[in-house]
């Protein structure tokens, strides 16, 4: 079985001294299917003298690839949800035990 090619998923030149950071819509996290998380934001701080290419790069069955040690990335065991957005979103009408309580309710109908 041939396996496939590399994949560049993120790639950015970063000026001498400057800090960047990625993060990622709520949505449009990068799924690691390797270790089954979603990578939602990355950070690099060039401290050379030159220019640096940093990449985020997959490839069939193996976990992403990070092209320099001292990028910080960030992960979820689940979609990204910033704190933001968190606070738009409704408290839900019923509890667990009661939604538990009310299939079984109609599983014994």
């Amino acid at each position: 079985m041939a396996q496939g090619l590399p994949i560049s998923i993120l790639t950015i030149t970063v000026v001498p001294g400057d800090i960047y950071i990625w993060e990622a819509l709520p949505g449009y996290e990068i799924f690691d299917p390797f270790n089954y998380k979603f990578l939602y934001r990355i950070e690099y701080a060039n401290t050379t003298n030159t220019p640096q290419c940093i990449s985020v790069i997959q490839k069939d069955g193996l976990p992403l690839i990070f092209s320099h040690a001292d990028m910080r990335p960030s992960f979820s065991s689940k979609p990204y949800i910033p704190k933001a957005i968190a606070a738009l979103l409704p408290e839900p009408d019923f509890t667990l035990d009661e939604i538990e309580l009310g299939r079984k309710i109609v599983d014994g109908m």
